[in-house]
Formats: C-alpha cells, sequence, structure tokens
C-alpha cells in the first residue's frame, strides 16, 4: 500500500497537479494509511487470537494429559494397594490356619507354637483379635481331665520259689502290670502337657486382657474383649486386674484358685453353675452389669471384699463350703435380687 501511494504521488507531481489535487491526493493517502492501519491492527488481533486459541489448546492437551495420566496412577495405585491387601490377607489367613492346624497337634511343644502364633496375629491385626480369643477359649473349652499323679503302691511279701508253670504265669502278670503302668504313665504325661498348654492359653489371655491404667503404651492391652469360656475347665485361673466385657462361665470348673481381683467386666458376667475346688477371690472386682453366681458352688469360702455390683446380681442356690465375705461389698442396683445360699447343709436367705 505504501509502494502504490508513493507511486501514484509522483506520478500525480511529475504530471504538474493543482494545489487541490495535492490536498485531495494528501487526504487519500491519510485514509488509505489509515485504513492500512485498521487492517494491520485487525490482522494483529486476529493473530494474537490465533495464538491465545493455540496455546488454550495446548493447555487443554496438557491439563488432559495429566489427568489422564493421574488417573491411570490413581489406577495403578489401587491395583497395587488391593494386590497388597490381599497379598496380607492371605498371609494372615495362612498364618492362622497354620496357628489353628498347630493346636490340634499331638504334640504339645507344637501346641505351644499355635498359641503364640495366634497370640502374634492378633497383636499384629486388632481387627482379628476377638477371633483369636475365641479360637483360645474354644480351646480352654475342650473336654479335659487333669492329672492324677496318686497311684497305688503294690503290697505283699516276697513269695517263695514257685513251679515253673506257676512261675511263667506270674511273668506274665507282671509284663502284664509294666504294660499298664507304662500306659499310665504315658497318660500321666500327656496330661501334664496338656495343662501346661492350658496354662499358656490362660497366660495369654491375661496379658493382653490385662490393663494398667497408669501405663498403656506398650499397646499390650486388647480392649472390647468378649470371652466365653461355658464348660471350660481352668488351672489356677488367674485374672487379676482385667478388664472385659461379655463374659461366661457358666458350668465352668475351677482346679486350684481362681483369682479374679480388681477385674472389671463392664458387660453381664456370668458364674451360673460354675465349680470352685479351691480359692475364690473377687477382692476389688466390678461387676458393671448383670452378674450371675445362681447354682454355682464354693468349696471354700470365696472372699467379695470391696467387690462393687452396679447390676442386677443373682446368688440363688449358691452353695459355700465356708464363710463368704463380703466386707466393704457394694450393691448399687435400685432393686435388691434375693440371695439364697447353701451352707454346712443349711439352706439360708437373705435380701442385700
Amino acid at each position: 500500500m505504501m509502494v502504490i501511494a508513493i507511486s501514484a504521488a509522483w506520478l500525480l507531481l511529475s504530471t504538474g497537479a493543482t494545489r487541490d489535487q495535492l490536498d485531495a491526493l494528501r487526504t487519500a493517502g491519510t485514509l488509505g494509511v489509515g485504513f492500512g492501519g485498521v487492517v494491520a491492527l485487525w490482522l494483529a488481533v486476529r493473530r494474537q487470537r490465533s495464538t491465545e486459541h493455540d496455546l488454550l489448546q495446548k493447555y487443554q492437551a496438557h491439563e488432559l494429559a495429566e489427568r489422564v495420566a493421574a488417573q491411570n496412577q490413581a489406577a495403578a495405585d489401587r491395583a497395587a494397594a488391593h494386590a497388597e491387601h490381599d497379598a496380607r490377607e492371605r498371609r494372615l489367613t495362612d498364618l492362622y490356619l497354620k496357628a489353628v492346624e498347630h493346636l490340634g497337634s499331638a504334640h504339645a511343644p507344637v501346641r505351644h507354637g499355635g498359641l503364640y502364633a495366634l497370640e502374634r496375629v492378633a497383636q499384629d491385626n486388632p481387627s482379628q483379635r476377638q477371633t483369636v480369643v475365641d479360637v483360645v477359649c474354644a480351646y480352654l473349652r475342650a473336654p479335659y481331665t487333669p492329672p492324677n499323679t496318686s497311684r497305688a503302691s503294690r503290697l505283699g511279701l516276697k513269695r517263695p520259689l514257685q513251679s515253673s508253670t506257676r512261675s511263667r504265669a506270674t511273668n506274665s502278670a507282671r509284663a502284664r502290670e509294666t504294660t499298664t503302668t507304662s500306659a499310665h504313665t504315658r497318660t500321666i504325661s500327656a496330661s501334664l502337657e496338656e495343662r501346661e498348654v492350658r496354662m499358656t492359653a490362660q497366660r495369654l489371655l491375661k496379658r493382653h486382657l490385662s490393663l494398667d491404667i497408669h501405663d498403656n503404651s506398650t499397646g499390650l492391652f486388647w480392649d472390647n474383649i468378649d470371652l466365653d469360656l461355658a464348660g471350660a475347665t481352668l488351672v489356677s485361673f488367674d485374672f487379676r486386674g482385667c478388664r472385659v466385657k461379655h463374659c461366661t462361665f457358666l458350668h465352668s470348673t475351677f482346679v486350684g484358685p481362681a483369682r479374679f481381683d480388681n477385674a472389671v467386666f463392664t458387660g453381664e458376667a456370668s458364674f451360673a453353675r460354675s465349680a470352685f475346688t479351691a480359692e475364690a477371690r473377687f477382692s476389688g472386682a466390678t461387676f458393671a452389669n448383670e452378674t450371675w453366681f445362681k447354682g454355682a458352688t464354693f468349696t471354700d469360702g470365696p472372699i467379695f471384699n470391696g467387690t462393687t455390683f452396679s447390676g442386677e446380681y443373682f446368688f440363688q442356690e449358691v452353695n459355700f463350703a465356708g464363710n463368704a465375705q463380703f466386707d466393704g461389698t457394694l450393691f448399687t442396683e435400685g432393686t435388691p435380687v434375693e440371695v439364697s445360699a447353701h451352707l454346712d447343709g443349711q439352706s439360708r436367705s437373705a435380701s442385700p
């Protein structure tokens, strides 16, 4: 446009244009230059819009690529998390099944190992603690007869020499007696080994159900645990300072002393029809809900000194072979429940 304007001006001037023609030429040139500026501005605006459009497309493409990459990464992370969770669950299931399988072994050391393996599973996996406790309780509920180490001694005098026939018969009887003695010894040994395994199971429960209210930094306490030991045979049961939710010892047999001092039962607790063959202590224990001792048998006088019964309590038909101690016992339930007991062959009742 500039070249055309200059060429036109040169031609006009070379032909001797008048003043009016020059003014018209100047005006036309001004209009041309202005029009050229408008065109240049329009082109610049279009170029700017095109550039911005290209940048916007690149930005959108970049954002789309980032979203796709993020989605792919999230999907990969979820897949990895699922794979890790599945692997962890498989390892946990394998450990659990092997531990339970070991509990059924005929060898006491293997059963000990099964208990420790279950303890590890529960300690590392809080969600499995109730399941592990249920398995341990099921093991303790299995039939068990405590060992009887007493054995009648063989009395008599040495007999004189006998005939060969009678001697052979005597030797055969002695061989049978030796076999019987050996079998009895093996039975006692197996029963003693089983007692040790059961004591280990009881110690496992105490170790993780006993709460020191001043320091629980070790993380060994298992909270909100239910116990089902109905019908179990428990040897020298030590439950001092333990805290559980619901528990039942219905028809359980406590061989040796049973210690429940300072134990806390936040849910229902049942000792109905249970048998205590030695000293039973409940000093300082707290029963926060219904408590059942109906039909329980105490070979020795139980000790309930300082015990708190916050819920209903049932002591009907309790058999005391000695004096029961209730010094400082607190019954906070609004409507007391009648207590009936058999002591020294006499039936007595009272409403505390």
